[in-house]
């Protein structure tokens, strides 16, 4: 009793009602009302619009089917869920691909900026920027674009290497 403050047994469990069914006079007043109708009657007239009464009415119509109707619509409720997951997969898909096109294009230019640069380069200073042609092309595409900018200040062959040196990893 000291440890969890409880004075009665009722605030140990929970509370339970008896709905009598056999006593509802048929006349829907509010929410409760309708479930107590739905209950009694097995059906739900179109006025209701209780929490979930849309769903226990799509469940009850199911249920009213014949087994035969039932197992068609179980087949037409799988068909339709099968065909919502394959359009879910190609929506998917087509993300995928538009995604790996735009990074094909990424690269595409990257490349195209990296053989410009080491054309340039191959012939401000021919000597040179073959042999670091591999250090060159391991630059990431900041160093890379610095390096554009950077070669119109070398003088010498010296500067470039010299750059290369500081901006290789």
């Amino acid at each position: 009793e000291r440890k969890y403050t409880i004075q009665k047994v009722a605030d140990i469990f929970p509370e339970y009602y008896l709905l009598k069914v056999k006593n509802f006079k048929g006349t829907a007043k509010n929410h409760l009302d309708e479930w107590i109708y739905f209950l009694k009657n097995s059906e739900i007239k179109e006025e209701f619009d209780a929490k979930g009464m849309v769903e226990a009415k799509e469940t009850l119509r199911v249920n009213n089917l014949s087994d035969q109707e039932r197992a068609a619509y179980k087949r037409y409720m799988d068909n339709k869920s099968y065909e919502a997951s394959i359009l879910s997969t190609q929506e998917f898909e087509a993300q995928w691909q538009n995604e790996q096109i735009e990074q094909a294009k990424i690269r595409g230019r990257e490349e195209g900026k990296r053989s410009l640069l080491l054309e340039q380069l191959e012939r401000r200073f021919p000597e040179i920027a073959s042999q670091h042609r591999a250090a060159i092309l391991g630059l990431n595409s900041q160093d890379l674009e610095n390096l554009a900018e950077a070669m119109w200040d070398f003088k010498t062959s010296a500067d470039l290497l010299d750059w290369l040196q500081e901006h290789s990893s």
